[in-house]
């Protein structure tokens, strides 16, 4: 028996199953690649915001953080075998974290909250089954791969649980807000350590962008 659900808005939707706060505000959900709004909630588009609206427009309509911004930024992935491991699955999802950190820099926005799920292969019903995630709300958005990496790996420790076949794992990203307009918190913001942090995440753009994806990463990431 199949079922075709249609789910109103369900990007955001979705996004306001885990935010509750979120209902009765404008919300909107860019794309994965061009950085377009793709999904709407109702609030949004009574403020005449479309469908396709590019990013740097919306930050430029909404500057002062009317709108809340979700990116689809979901980079997950099928194992080859299945996991069974920690340091296997910690390592997947680091570099899962680190390709959304890097993005993130690429539209000039930060993310709020990380967020790791971890699933076994359902198709195997002759073993355990499990399927779990967390997240974890940053008290300053950031967009750097050490931070956002640390967060999905303390994430992914939490949920782990030994006995299980991997096979499905990934990093959604989610508060997205410009990179501009940062709202720090005194409690845990450095000023040094993030400027240490941003030339961390320049030298591994430029090097990348040089000599190819992943020419250089994180000690976490191999």
């Amino acid at each position: 028996m199949y079922a075709i659900i249609d789910c109103d808005n369900c990007y955001v939707s979705c996004e306001r199953v885990f935010r509750l706060d979120l209902n009765g505000k404008p919300v909107v959900v860019l794309s994965n690649n061009d950085g377009c709004v793709v999904a709407r909630s109702n609030e949004a588009k009574a403020l005449g915001i479309k469908a396709g609206l590019p990013y740097y427009q919306l930050k430029e309509r909404f500057p002062n953080g009317e709108v809340t911004v979700f990116s689809s930024n979901c980079t997950s992935s099928s194992f080859p075998g299945m996991v069974t491991d920690m340091d296997a699955l910690r390592t997947s999802i680091s570099n899962f974290a680190a390709r959304c950190a890097e993005k993130l820099r690429k539209q000039e926005s930060v993310a709020q909250t990380v967020c790791v799920f971890i699933d076994t292969n359902h198709f195997r019903e002759d073993l355990p089954q499990y399927w779990n995630m967390a997240e974890e709300r940053l008290l300053t958005p950031t967009n750097s791969t050490q931070q956002i990496v640390q967060t999905a790996t303390r994430c992914t420790e939490r949920i782990f649980r030994q006995g299980y076949h991997y096979k499905r794992a990934g990093v959604i990203v989610m508060g997205i807000s410009p990179d501009n307009g940062v709202q720090t918190n005194f409690i845990d913001y450095d000023a040094e350590r993030h400027e240490k942090m941003k030339r961390l995440d320049e030298a591994l753009d430029k090097i990348n962008r040089e000599y190819g994806s992943e020419t250089i990463v994180l000690g976490s990431q191999q």
